[in-house]
């Protein structure tokens, strides 16, 4: 339901963010899923998940699976995009999840 690729030159200056910044960016999400009802989009900068720093694609991995083995009520991400900031609130269904599987 949701890919990240890794945050690159490209994708901060256009966005007027430092060379330093760190996060992974949304490559693609699934409107009607957990993240894309979140309002989670293409484009946006994930900084942040829950209490985990987001610094690039490993980091992304390891709190989706903290996610995944605690399977809380709701998963907060923060995002930015362009010059604004955001906090995204997910309410994962556990139920729908274990029926993909």
């Amino acid at each position: 339901e949701l890919r990240v690729r890794e945050l690159t030159l490209d994708t901060l200056l256009p966005q007027r963010m430092e060379p330093g910044e760190t996060g992974v960016v949304v490559d693609g999400v699934t409107r009607a899923g957990w993240a894309g009802l979140a309002g989670l989009s293409q484009g946006q900068i994930i900084q942040r998940i829950n209490e985990r720093a987001v610094t690039d694609i490993a980091s992304f991995q390891e709190a989706m699976q903290a996610i995944e083995s605690l399977r809380p009520d709701k998963v907060l991400f923060f995002t930015r995009y362009l010059r604004s900031t955001r906090f995204l609130v997910a309410e994962p269904t556990w139920d729908e999840v274990e029926a993909d599987q």
